[in-house]
């Protein structure tokens, strides 16, 4: 009988131990953008926590793995397994890894929270249920999404909220799209690709392959047909925005733009690029007459100018900037970007058109009528308000004159003020600088400092951030978006 009890003893101890191995607190975060109101429930029970205005959630005590269940209000969303105790469940994990299925449920989720397809948080929690047409059976949202795709049928659907208001909305495949965009890292995108100029007036294209870090750019000199390629394998240096070389150089990428300082034949250029539209580009996605903020980074002195693109025919139209005519431009039926004419000028632009109601990008570089080389870029001078002046952003520092020395750090807006901060230099001196501004005074589409001769330029829809001293030479490119998401 003893032997019996000491057995018994033994077993129960190691089914303890065993179990208490499998037992711990889970922490995790929803994310198509930040997620809040949405209800994660263990699978079969009342056990359910709901996220919070960061997405994230918590329990404590759970034997893992597990599954858990995704509810928008009553709505089944999906359900998850997990098998770690750090969790990020994002459009990715929704979809089961299917790349389009989770631009779909990206866009869809902003939409029922009636937020942009850009904005970095929205909040569920005013949702009681969500139906989609002809479909609202026992399958989850996700699946009825997928069904949805499968025959080709509008994604139409009835939200429900929490005062018993109905309101049918739709989530398109330009929605979709605009989604991916912004958000390459959050539907599980392999890659994203740019259109990029150097300040030798010069054209790359460059692919970042997102899973392994690596870079790789076809470049083509502006005045002969020949190209080469190369690849680069980066780290991450800083927040997934800032990559490094075996060399030590430095590259900003972000969906907005890419920005390095690339060693091409021996010589130090500086790149920046524009994310590639998925179709060519078109004469409907040219404006009939936008402004342009656009500032001329040159290494002496930077200039910020207003360029002015207008259409003169279905063929093409004219540009001018605040020194006089610019040129006429008109599309290359083969590529994704304009030429433009001037004299014996050779000058390139790509343009990102505006999604949502967000700001186009644009950038400009050839050479000019005089011979001479030069780069530039900037976004559509839309009229700021309240709403675009706020969030965090992650930056590429060029050093007053000298564009060869880079810093990066944390830029925060809030209100009224603007702020930033090196986390790094290359020549290890940091600096720090904080004013107030105002917002579209005295140029369209810019933020003014108070207390210096510099301007912000801000697009929500895709994260950018500009911001240019004009005394100093001081410039900074940041993103709120980075291509890779940034771990909790």
């Amino acid at each position: 009988m003893k032997k019996l009890f000491f057995g018994l003893s033994v077993f129960v101890l190691v089914f303890m131990f065993s179990c208490s191995d499998d037992v711990t607190t889970v922490n995790g975060t929803v994310k198509a953008s930040y997620l809040k109101g949405v209800k994660v429930c263990l699978e079969g029970t009342n056990n359910c926590k709901t996220t919070d205005k960061d997405g994230k959630f918590e329990f404590k005590d759970l034997v893992i793995p597990a599954t858990l269940e995704l509810k928008i209000g009553d709505t089944l969303l999906t359900k998850v397994k997990i098998k770690d105790k750090n969790v990020k469940i994002t459009p990715k994990v929704l979809a089961g890894d299917n790349e389009t299925l989770a631009s779909y449920v990206g866009a869809l989720l902003h939409n029922i929270g009636g937020c942009s397809l850009s904005d970095n948080s929205c909040d569920l929690s005013s949702i009681q249920s969500v139906n989609i047409s002809d479909l609202s059976d026992n399958n989850s949202l996700v699946k009825q999404i997928k069904k949805a795709l499968q025959d080709n049928e509008t994604l139409q659907y009835d939200i429900i909220d929490t005062d018993n208001e109905t309101v049918n909305k739709i989530t398109t495949k330009n929605d979709a799209e605009i989604y991916a965009s912004i958000n390459p890292g959050m539907i599980g995108k392999d890659n994203i690709s740019y259109s990029a100029i150097t300040d030798d007036g010069n054209y790359l294209h460059l692919n970042f392959d997102i899973t392994n870090n690596t870079l790789s750019y076809t470049y083509k000199p502006n005045d002969n047909n020949n190209s080469t390629s190369h690849q680069i394998i980066l780290n991450n240096e800083y927040k997934n925005v800032v990559f490094k070389d075996s060399d030590g150089a430095l590259y900003f990428i972000s969906p907005g733009f890419i920005v390095a300082n690339i060693d091409i034949n021996n010589d130090k250029d500086v790149v920046i690029g524009l994310q590639d539209i998925s179709n060519k580009i078109d004469i409907k996605d040219m404006p009939d007459s936008t402004q342009y903020n656009y500032i001329e980074p040159d290494g002496k002195n930077t200039s910020l100018n207003i360029i002015s693109i207008w259409k003169t025919s279905n063929l093409g139209g004219n540009w001018s900037d605040d020194e006089g005519d610019f040129g006429k431009w008109s599309i290359d039926n083969s590529s994704k970007y304009i030429n433009i004419v001037n004299n014996e000028a050779a000058i390139k632009a790509f343009i990102k058109p505006s999604y949502d109601n967000g700001s186009a990008s644009f950038i400009l570089g050839g050479i000019d009528s005089e011979g001479d080389e030069f780069i530039g870029f900037g976004l559509e001078a839309k009229t700021l308000t309240d709403k675009d002046m706020s969030g965090t952003y992650y930056y590429y520092r060029f050093k007053e004159e000298d564009y060869e020395t880079i810093c990066y750090g944390k830029a925060t807006i809030t209100s009224t003020s603007f702020s930033y901060a090196d986390q790094y230099c290359q020549d290890d001196l940091m600096e720090s600088y904080s004013d107030d501004f105002e917002i579209n005074n005295p140029k369209k589409g810019m933020a003014k400092l108070k207390d210096k001769n510099a301007y912000l330029m801000v697009d929500k829809e895709s994260g950018s951030l500009i911001f240019i001293d004009t005394e100093s030479e001081n410039m900074i490119i940041g993103t709120s978006n980075p291509v890779i998401d940034i771990k909790e």
